[in-house]
């Protein structure tokens, strides 16, 4: 296997000016003069340099901030897994429709699956790259055999690769009951598609019709300080089956119906059924959310993954997602949103959602977009922020076009978001080259702790809270079947938006919190097409369309 780049470029001067133009788009001026001022100041008295000294005292490299990343991001936060930390994923709806059918999928599934981790094992998987340059491939073998455990204060993270002795089965669930599955044959082969149905006909569903009444499953999706107390409590009475749990390559959840929803369409409820599991009344029971990769096997062809985010980004487990349905031979043409997408590429995208955002709320979103730093050995992401100061421009001439008596040209409006895109784009390079804002103001603070100095003002400024509350969350996982990722806001009042731009359609999957009164999923999907429909007005009209892909 290649080894992708080693180093990040450090640019400890640079960020000053990001920050700057991050947040001139999102403040009011009182509250940009008081965060200049004090920017100044820290720059003046060398607060900066905590990441210089860095550098100088560890030779800093971005293997060495992707562990605190992983602390600070994930092992270290107190919330419940479901919703918030893991992403639900579907796959394309499948044609069955009776417990056979659903037997003879879970075992597709599992097969399918071993068949992807022989691949990882053997260093059989495809190099992957970004355009001519290297992608490190580090994460998938962090795919199987992974859990999180629970702890106090931090979690830990137990990586399957790193066993003395490979695992060699798999866990099942069905109705909260848990079931140990052997994976290979005597001679290491992964088991024949009818053995592993032999395997779930005989073992796993005479002995699972009647729901576990004590599921153990279910704490997995409390409070991490609470679950890791009642683990701590389990470890003399159920220390193998939680071993066997923890060991296992995969959790294969063979799920019963999901109650109806009114107003809910069947793919979103099998969104939320892979997301959390619809509640103990339907399956959240049934799943053990610590485990990397759960595949959820739905009734009536409604299918997908639930995974632990800690070890892996979406790419990796949509990888594998594609592999399966390639194995399957999947196809479909179902579609959200069927729009122009021959020029189209992330940047336009992005506009669109700031577009709808601002159509709705009468204000720029501070906004986080997931940028890979898969260029560099270990790399995990860094942050492409909007709004950005041509797209308010953009955003607000959009708006006043709505008006007639205020409206602009056509030609203008081009103009305005051609801007807005090449700066969109040259921040995405840059975020993707390891010069990102986000990730270098990570490691001053945590140098600073490191270091056992004083935190750095800028992080207790007005400005810098506000820019790292988002309203907007989203992230591009694209793929060639229908396979759609959701995941919940990262705080009450944001939308969280996954796309997936395929060649002559985009699909969305918008999440918000229905406690939230200021927020609603539909209206943003409703004013997202709009925005689509009015972008997509706008480069037909005027008297030259740019070439946005590069």
């Amino acid at each position: 296997m290649q080894v992708a780049n080693t180093f990040m470029h450090s640019r400890e001067a640079d960020i000053l000016q990001d920050y700057l133009e991050s947040r001139a788009a999102k403040m009011d001026n009182w509250v940009i003069i008081f965060s200049d001022l004090i920017i100044l100041e820290v720059a003046l008295r060398g607060e900066v340099a905590l990441f210089v000294i860095m550098i100088r005292r560890k030779s800093f490299k971005l293997i060495q901030l992707t562990p605190w990343w992983i602390d600070k991001a994930y092992l270290e936060s107190r919330t419940p897994l479901p919703i918030v930390s893991n992403p639900g994923v579907s796959f394309p709806k499948w044609n069955y429709c009776d417990l056979d059918g659903q037997i003879d999928a879970a075992a597709k599934v599992a097969q399918s699956a071993l068949i992807f981790y022989k691949m990882i094992q053997n260093n059989k998987l495809p190099q992957e790259k970004m355009g001519d340059e290297l992608l490190d491939m580090g994460q998938y073998k962090n795919l199987f055999g992974t859990t999180r455990i629970p702890s106090l204060n931090k979690d830990k993270i137990k990586y399957g690769y790193q066993c003395e002795t490979p695992s060699e089965h798999f866990i099942v669930m069905r109705n909260g009951h848990i079931f140990r599955i052997p994976a290979f044959d005597s001679n290491g082969n992964v088991l024949s598609l009818d053995q592993l149905k032999n395997e779930i006909k005989s073992c796993v569903i005479p002995s699972s019709e009647i729901v576990n009444e004590h599921p153990l499953g279910v704490v997995t999706a409390e409070h991490r300080d609470k679950w890791a107390d009642l683990y701590s409590k389990l470890q003399d009475s159920n220390l193998e089956s939680l071993k066997s749990v923890e060991d296992s390559l995969f959790v294969l959840c063979i799920d019963k119906k999901m109650d109806d929803i009114v107003g809910v369409t069947p793919a979103d409820l099998q969104s939320l059924e892979c997301l959390h599991g619809g509640g103990c009344n339907n399956n959240s029971h049934n799943r053990w959310f610590d485990k990397t990769l759960q595949f959820i096997i739905g009734t009536d062809g409604y299918c997908g993954v639930n995974y632990e985010h800690t070890p892996v980004e979406g790419p990796a487990v949509a990888s594998l997602m594609e592999f399966i349905c390639d194995q399957l031979y999947v196809s479909s043409s179902h579609s959200i949103f069927h729009y122009w997408t021959d020029k189209m590429d992330h940047s336009y995208i992005q506009l669109s959602m700031q577009l709808a955002y601002y159509r709705i709320h009468h204000k720029q979103p501070s906004t986080y977009e997931t940028a890979t730093l898969r260029k560099y050995l270990n790399g995990r992401t860094d942050t492409i922020r909007l709004p950005s100061v041509e797209s308010l421009i953009f955003t607000s001439a959009m708006i006043d076009a709505d008006d007639d008596k205020k409206k602009p040209d056509d030609n203008d409006l081009m103009h305005m978001l051609k801007y807005a895109v090449q700066k969109h784009k040259h921040y995405t390079v840059q975020a993707m080259n390891g010069n990102g804002m986000d990730r270098h103001l990570l490691g001053i603070e945590l140098a600073a702790s490191d270091l056992n100095m004083p935190l750095p003002k800028i992080f207790s400024t007005d400005a810098y809270k506000k820019m790292m509350h988002f309203n907007l969350s989203t992230s591009q996982v694209p793929t060639r079947n229908l396979i759609t990722m959701c995941y919940g806001p990262s705080s009450p009042d944001c939308y969280a938006s996954c796309y997936n731009p395929q060649d002559e359609q985009i699909h969305f999957s918008i999440c918000t919190f229905k406690s939230c009164p200021t927020t609603s999923s539909y209206r943003f999907a409703r004013e997202l097409e709009h925005s689509l429909n009015d972008m997509h007005r706008v480069v037909q009209h005027s008297e030259s369309i740019p070439r946005f892909r590069s």
